[in-house]
């Protein structure tokens, strides 16, 4: 076991002891705006959930190959729900429940070679599944993570570790083999709570590359061939980070701070999604909702409030992954024919489309933006 160890932190030091640390840091600034210049392109995908199936609120959309994941949390409903990219359904993968293969809660999805991974952040388990027949193959505990990606032979893991006498409990992420043992930790963390309030999935894979941020810390770090450093850091025109030092003392002890982070005036949450074009961001300040775009090719960013952002029925709901490059917004219809005057919303483009559509279905809105 010595020597394994041994050999593990000497490829290690290879794949991430070569890069500068903040070689490569580029700061993205967001203009805020009064109203929205983003020219977005928009196209759907009508999900056809078969009736017996009940998908609410979604966590987590995942793209595999010509096919889409659709993971929901809820424990009644939990699940990751295979659908091709026409929208019809393919298979459940797994059940909720106590038996073999099955899971008490559905927190996650992944995908690690030929396996599909659901983490059952309940008993602590990552239960792995063909990705060709869906069937289940095994069961591997999990330290205390809710998140990952795979990175060639090794898994690179959010820490969510609170113990101080525990390894590895200072870093913000840890390398772990492919059964989660514990070898590196990364990055240590901009401050040490047991409360969380982050976002669905703050770590995602884009160019070969891992790529995660922590909730209040604006910056995203990079895992690759070449070494771990941050790559962005986000600066939003009027609005502030909260720093490290204010986050620690409304936090001591692991009381639950967001209400008072959330009227602070400072920035109580965030979360991204990156594509190969840009990042969506959203933003949550002195209880205001904000959602903005940063366009990689012309190096512009903006925000502005979410009712400024979107003047349609997208802006009922949120960003959830990306598909083909465009960023995903999930749209259920049960829940839309319930709204005063959803009618007026509707572009001629979605009347036909959600007027027929049944109440279980889904509609995703995929959106790529131009700045």
């Amino acid at each position: 076991m010595i020597m394994k160890n041994l050999i593990y932190i000497i490829v290690l030091a290879c794949l991430f002891g070569c890069r500068s640390y903040n070689e490569g840091l580029k700061t993205l600034i967001f203009e805020k705006e009064t109203s929205n210049s983003v020219e977005p392109h928009i196209s759907h995908i009508l999900l056809n959930v078969p009736e017996k199936y009940i998908i609410g609120d979604i966590s987590q959309i995942y793209e595999m190959g010509d096919k889409i994941i659709v993971l929901q949390s809820d424990t009644r409903h939990c699940g990751a729900y295979i659908f091709n990219k026409s929208g019809q359904f393919v298979a459940k993968v797994g059940n909720c429940g106590r038996a073999n293969g099955e899971y008490l809660s559905a927190d996650f999805v992944t995908i690690d070679g030929d396996k599909i991974v659901i983490f059952d952040q309940s008993r602590g388990y990552a239960l792995r599944y063909s990705s060709v027949d869906y069937s289940f193959i095994d069961r591997q505990k999990i330290f205390n993570t809710i998140f990952y990606a795979p990175f060639d032979d090794y898994n690179i893991c959010d820490n969510s570790e609170t113990d101080a006498s525990k390894p590895f409990s200072e870093y913000q992420y840890v390398m772990t083999d492919k059964e989660f043992n514990p070898i590196k930790g990364y990055v240590e963390k901009f401050f040490i709570s047991g409360y969380s309030s982050g976002p669905n999935v703050p770590m995602y894979t884009i160019d070969g590359e891992v790529r995660a941020y922590a909730q209040h810390n604006p910056i995203v770090y990079r895992f690759g061939s070449d070494g771990v450093s941050p790559i962005y850091k986000f600066q939003l025109e009027g609005l502030n980070f909260p720093n490290a030092s204010y986050m620690q003392s409304i936090s001591a002890g692991n009381k639950p701070y967001y209400k008072e982070l959330k009227n602070s005036g400072y920035v109580s949450y965030y979360s991204i999604y990156e594509s190969n074009n840009g990042i969506y961001l959203k933003v949550i300040a002195n209880n205001n909702r904000y959602e903005g775009y940063y366009c990689k090719q012309s190096d512009k960013g903006l925000y502005c409030s979410k009712s400024d952002f979107w003047n349609d029925f997208t802006a009922t709901t949120y960003c959830i992954g990306v598909i083909d490059d465009a960023f995903v917004f999930p749209v259920l219809i049960d829940e839309l024919k319930e709204m005063d005057g959803y009618e007026e919303r509707l572009s001629s483009e979605y009347d036909t489309v959600i007027r027929n559509a049944k109440s279980t279905d889904i509609v995703l809105i995929l959106c790529k933006f131009k700045l």
